[in-house]
């Protein structure tokens, strides 16, 4: 979420609706709230199950969590500018107490195949994971991605599929699209 509301101001969007966090958190805009916006969704998840898995495959990755108040927790100096945030340095227990939005995991001593081949053996269940690129790995509630919370943001909406338009990147506009909305991709987009 702190990622996402300088760039909507940056843009000069008012009012309207963005998903954060992956999927995690829905806001709705309007001026007139006291923040300029309000949380409309959130889905929080118990990350210790996937945390422990995790960290008995690689231990020497670095782990950070956008906690249910929009802060993030991360240990060994783990800072990230999508984090939007400075990223408060913790143990692993606190990380393992929290209540999650969202958990990334980076690994710098693993290549992006050895990253997912590990990532793979884990079996993680009762969240929903996506891996980067690199060695990066975002999780978040069973269920939640940025296309499940745009389809159901779309649904509370009432917005006919065929007015719906999905920005972004050709790897998010082919998990968001199902065939539901007309897509826009490119660099950068």
């Amino acid at each position: 979420m702190n990622a996402t509301l300088p760039i909507i101001e940056q843009i000069g969007l008012e009012r309207g609706y963005a998903v954060c966090c992956n999927g995690g958190v829905t806001l709705r805009l309007d001026p007139q709230l006291d923040a300029g916006y309000e949380i409309i969704h959130k889905a929080t998840f118990d990350p210790a199950p996937a945390l422990m898995a995790l960290r008995e495959q690689l231990p020497s990755a670095k782990y950070a969590l956008e906690d249910e108040d929009g802060n993030f927790l991360s240990t060994e100096r783990f800072q990230d500018a999508s984090f939007g945030v400075e990223a408060i340095g913790v143990d692993f227990q606190t990380m393992l107490d929290a209540t999650a939005v969202r958990v990334v995991v980076f690994s710098s001593e693993n290549t992006a195949e050895e990253f997912s081949t590990a990532i793979r053996k884990i079996g993680l269940s009762g969240v929903t994971y996506s891996v980067g690129w690199t060695a990066w790995l975002d999780i978040a509630a069973a269920g939640v991605t940025k296309a499940s919370a745009l389809e159901q943001l779309r649904r509370r909406l009432g917005t006919h599929p065929r007015h719906t338009v999905a920005v972004g990147t050709a790897a998010m506009i082919s998990k968001c699209s199902a065939g539901r909305a007309r897509c826009r991709h490119g660099p950068g987009a």
